[in-house]
């Protein structure tokens, strides 16, 4: 069974989550996309990276996700099928194996000639297994104690709640 959690959060809420998240299990995030062969890395923390929670094109799906697994688990594989005509490129296997959540930051995009963004992200899962369940508990328990309910059944950073109500950042 599937689930997921929408949220809006800045990068400034995002590295508060993925701080204590990353404080309480050890992961490795493999980012979604297409890469050539030998060139896909996995990082073990978003929580300080320089762009977490910028979103470079103001969708607010397909913009920079990550497939998040335990620290040490080998990362499945796959040569892709969709870009030979740019030459055989490989991304992660999500079929291979289960054990994995998906992340996606969302954040807050800048636009050219209009008001600074916000981006909803989400955490989803696909397959339930053992590990896999216990890394969305996780992460959901920190989302969920960083952020607060907001509209339509969503969670909002307090820096992004800010933000909002001041008109610093739009939908």
């Amino acid at each position: 069974m599937s689930k997921q959690v929408h949220f809006f959060a800045t990068p400034v809420d995002l590295k508060s989550v993925l701080s204590r998240v990353e404080a309480d299990v050890k992961v490795q995030y493999v980012p979604n996309g297409l890469f050539e062969i030998g060139t896909l890395h996995s990082t073990q923390s978003l929580a300080e990276a320089s762009n977490l929670g910028i979103n470079l094109t103001g969708k607010p799906f397909g913009a920079g996700g990550f497939f998040v697994l335990s620290r040490g688990k080998q990362v499945p594989l796959k040569q892709s099928k969709l870009a030979y005509s740019q030459g055989l490129k490989e991304e992660f296997d999500g079929d291979k194996s289960h054990d994995w959540i998906y992340f996606e930051p969302g954040g807050v995009a800048e636009i050219p000639e209009q008001k600074i963004r916000i981006v909803v992200g989400k955490l989803g899962i696909t397959k339930q297994t053992i590990e896999s369940e216990s890394l969305y508990r996780v992460f959901k328990k920190h989302i969920s104690k960083c952020f607060e309910k907001f509209e339509h059944r969503s969670l909002i950073g307090n820096d992004a709640k800010s933000k909002l109500f001041t008109s610093e950042i739009v939908w």
